[in-house]
């Protein structure tokens, strides 16, 4: 017999479950991992400007947010300055660590100052690719497991994540090696594969070791160091010594930054190729240089999503403002019919679209799209839909669209 308590652990049970489906149907966690990979690459002087910001840009059409909303911005501190004489910067005596990402095994000196400012933003060539070099199964798995883990990168898609790895080369150094020097300027970031690298601070020593636990899962051992010279223009805040032979992967920031930064070269870094290949858009223009600036323009307003396998893309009956173009992975297209859900169309694999049924109506959903494997697709928003790919016509020719 059920009791009391059981009635509200089911009760409990039930509402969480709710409150995960809400979140995972408005893409809620997918919005702060990304946002808040942003901030971190921008790291902005003032964060909620940057909210506001990074909302209207990537959501003005879902809220209605026009050009005249303005949100109220916090002081700088040269205002605050301005309207108070006695004012004084609590960070002004910065007493951070200058190696704060390293777990010291001994009392550090807190009263040097940081010397770091936000790294500039990498200026990409529209003709530059990021190289790649190649790579086994096993090792790409190995590093594409790692990549996701590291907080500056947990929002980034699969897409990003693959491009860093074929980026990032086999570097190897010899027992007694400096692989980096407390003080020097750097801009290449490691993983350790094999070995033993030593951090060392002058006049402090010996602060830590890699590979060892991680802070945030001692399960899992962190492996990486030198992400300081990815983020910011800094110093080496440490000194890392090959205790033995020690095999890594090194990044480099310009391939970094050109895919953490929400750029138009990066979009079409991206995706530009495989926009090419979508049967949907072989039909348009009349020369290849009206598809390229097409397929540019295009690219400037897609955002990468990815889903696991199960996750709903689009539901039946809801709001509908994006058009989906699926770049890896299986999804099906059902409707209801009665208390079952019957297939509409056959499998969507890479280069189908959907969604673009409820654009096109201003209507709802009228089937529900559901990931089969991983799924990763690039939506456009209502807007840029309406303006370049509204009329689908006759570049849409014999290729059915899903009905959704």
């Amino acid at each position: 017999m059920a009791t009391a308590a059981d009635s509200v652990t089911a009760h409990v049970a039930a509402q969480q479950k709710k409150w995960e489906e809400y979140l995972s149907k408005h893409g809620v966690e997918k919005l702060y991992r990304d946002m808040t990979a942003e901030m971190i690459a921008e790291q902005p002087e003032i964060p909620v400007k940057f909210i506001f910001e990074y909302i209207k840009k990537h959501y003005a059409g879902d809220i209605g947010l026009g050009d005249e909303t303005r949100a109220p911005l916090a002081p700088t501190k040269a205002e605050e300055k301005e309207a108070d004489p006695e004012y004084e910067d609590e960070d002004e005596e910065d007493d951070e660590d200058d190696y704060a990402d390293f777990v010291p095994l001994k009392e550090v000196d807190k009263n040097k100052k940081r010397g770091s400012v936000v790294a500039e933003r990498v200026v990409v060539d529209e003709s530059w690719t990021p190289p790649a070099y190649d790579k086994s199964s096993e090792k790409t798995q190995f590093l594409a497991e790692i990549l996701p883990k590291l907080f500056f990168l947990a929002g980034l898609t699969r897409k990003e994540i693959s491009v860093l790895v074929r980026a990032m080369k086999p570097i190897e150094f010899e027992a007694g090696t400096d692989i980096i020097k407390q003080g020097e300027e750097g801009d290449m970031f490691y993983i350790v594969e094999n070995g033993i690298c030593d951090i060392e601070v002058a006049n402090v020593g010996k602060v830590m070791e890699i590979p060892c636990p991680s802070k945030e899962d001692p399960s899992v051992l962190r492996r990486y160091f030198g992400e300081l010279a990815l983020l910011y223009d800094a110093p080496r805040a440490a000194t890392v010594k090959a205790r033995d032979k020690v095999s890594t992967w090194g990044l480099d920031r310009k391939s970094f930054k050109s895919i953490l930064q929400d750029t138009a070269s990066k979009q079409r870094l991206l995706y530009g190729d495989f926009l090419k290949q979508v049967p949907l858009f072989q039909n348009i223009g009349s020369t290849d240089e009206e598809k390229q600036r097409f397929i540019n323009t295009l690219c400037d307003s897609l955002r990468g999503v990815d889903f696991a396998e199960g996750d709903v893309v689009i539901q039946e009956g809801a709001p509908g403002n994006d058009f989906f173009i699926i770049e890896s992975g299986q999804a099906e297209c059902t409707q209801q019919v009665g208390d079952k859900a019957v297939q509409v169309c056959p499998v969507l694999t890479s280069g189908s679209f959907f969604g673009e049924l409820a654009l096109l109506k201003d209507e709802p959903r009228a089937a529900t799209v559901k990931a089969l494997t991983p799924l990763s697709v690039v939506k456009v928003d209502r807007a840029t839909f309406k303006r370049m790919i509204g009329n689908l016509g006759e570049i849409k020719k014999d290729y059915k669209p899903a009905a959704a």
